[in-house]
């Protein structure tokens, strides 16, 4: 009876939407944390299905398509999401007007898309290039008629309702992709997914919320939004280049195969460190902009942050760095194992990038998001300096080089400018990565040990075996070191199911 009691009392606390900004941002985690969990689960067991129905060049043909997507996207950001957010008060001609700017977004992609496509095709020397970014471009009518008011879901750190809008639509996406794949196997089972995740989106986003957006639209404040919203339109630029670029460069250069190897190199490298940053960034940058005044709570709300986000980041880009061979063996199969060392360099990408994510929140929250465009500035300038002689001479090889070189930058800046906004801070910073990372190569070295002397050979319980091993000694490793791990763990508990 008493743990019948305990479990209602756990998942009252998880449904309840009242409670002071910790609990709040503190449930909103265990929300959004088990939300995008359970969509990369889905996603990682749908590449799986992929990977051993489709090639690596059908990879690569959606990877351009995706790069061309990602262009049209970037060039027409507004940033009013983030602006919404930060913004500390709102109301219903404020999200109206967010809405019919994101309508016009929409149609504008649409169009482009429609007609560069040729251009797109005829510059990559594919003809099917065309088809395909002519039908996904359909996508782009839909969400530019996504509910605005899902935003709010997230001002609110109320991430209950959005957490079902989000798997619902990974889901049934994540269904008709597969289906798609059993049967038609080609690249077109991804279009056509693609884009029926769209449809489902913007049905799905008018049922989840119950504000119902208008054409109505008031110049002022639009500019009020735009003025915010300039800096991330900058700054998703820059990021387009980083991130985009170099598949952009290793399609031209290197073909669709070697790009379709890449591209899932990259996925599989970082897929830990966006899952968790992608989270974390979330709940906290809200939680952050409530109290952008207060420098004490902010310290300590991002410590507490950065101290769980590492550890987890730290464990997966390891773990993957000395068992990617066998993982992808595996897992894929041996015809996509000509990415393996790509994967091991870019696991320093996702270790990298993971940490300088958990930054990137703080800056916008109090009101300074040119502080990530003059990041992304510097970025972008390395990059295009080192990406194409890199790739031109070690391939997809030079293109992983030349990613983590960027996002070992990004850290860097990063760290520079936090600790110049809160003083003081640095030595904790340092302590806590300096920390986990030394856990993590102790556990790493005792895998890759294991992996050589004690097994004979590599199968997915052998795998398994290996993954425990790290796992359980980085852990107890981590409570050797730094016991307030525990602590910390408990009191996101007493946070989520206090009232």
């Amino acid at each position: 009876m008493n743990i019948k009691k305990l479990i209602n009392s756990k998942f009252k606390g998880l449904l309840s939407t009242e409670g002071t900004l910790s609990q709040k941002a503190a449930r909103s985690g265990v929300w959004v944390f088990g939300s995008f969990g359970f969509s990369k689960i889905l996603f990682f067991v749908q590449t799986i299905i992929l990977v051993r129905l489709l090639t690596p060049e059908d990879f690569g043909l959606m990877g351009i398509c995706y790069v061309a997507i990602a262009g049209m996207a970037v060039f027409t950001n507004t940033g009013f999401n983030q602006a919404l957010i930060q913004r500390k008060d709102y109301n219903d001609d404020v999200l109206n007007t967010a809405w019919v700017i994101s309508v016009l977004r929409g149609i504008v992609l649409f169009l482009l898309l429609f007609i560069f496509a040729p251009f797109i095709a005829r510059f990559y020397d594919n003809t099917q290039i065309e088809p395909i970014l002519r039908v996904i471009a359909f996508s782009f009518l839909f969400y530019g008629f996504n509910n605005i008011g899902l935003i709010l879901f997230s001002k609110e750190l109320n991430f209950k309702r959005k957490v079902f809008f989000d798997q619902i639509t990974a889901i049934l996406s994540i269904i008709i992709t597969v289906g798609l794949a059993l049967w038609l196997r080609s690249v077109w089972a991804l279009v056509i997914g693609n884009v029926a995740g769209a449809v489902i989106g913007v049905g799905m986003s008018y049922k989840i919320h119950p504000f119902k957006p208008k054409f109505k639209f008031k110049i002022n404040i639009a500019k009020e939004l735009f003025h915010f919203g300039k800096h991330i339109f900058f700054m998703g630029i820059a990021m387009f280049i980083i991130t985009q670029g170099d598949d952009a460069l290793v399609g031209k250069l290197l073909g669709m195969g070697a790009l379709g190897f890449y591209l899932l190199a990259y996925k599989l490298s970082n897929l830990p460190a966006t899952s968790i940053t992608h989270v974390i960034s979330n709940v906290s940058f809200p939680a952050y902009a409530k109290v952008q005044d207060d420098v004490v709570r902010l310290e300590r709300g991002y410590l507490k942050v950065l101290k769980g986000t590492s550890f987890l980041v730290i464990l997966a880009a390891f773990l993957l760095l000395v068992l990617a061979p066998e993982f992808i063996q595996v897992v894929y199969g041996e015809k996509w194992l000509p990415m393996v060392p790509a994967v091991m360099i870019m696991c320093f990408l996702g270790y990298f990038r993971g940490l300088a994510a958990t930054m990137g929140p703080v800056f916008t929250a109090i009101g300074k998001p040119y502080i990530l465009s003059k990041i992304k500035l510097s970025e972008l300038v390395l990059m295009l300096c080192i990406i194409y002689p890199l790739t031109f001479k070690f391939g997809i090889i030079g293109a992983s080089i030349t990613g983590t070189l960027v996002y070992f930058l990004s850290f860097v800046l990063h760290y520079y400018y936090l600790t110049g906004i809160i003083k003081g801070v640095g030595y904790k910073i340092a302590k806590i990565i300096l920390l986990q990372t030394g856990a993590a190569m102790l556990a790493g070295i005792v895998v890759i040990m294991t992996k050589k002397y004690l097994l004979a050979g590599i199968n997915l319980i052998n795998l398994v075996f290996l993954i425990i091993i790290g796992i359980g000694l980085y852990l107890m490793i981590n409570l050797l070191m730094d016991r307030n791990i525990i602590d910390n763990c408990r009191e996101l508990l007493a946070n989520v199911n206090s009232n």
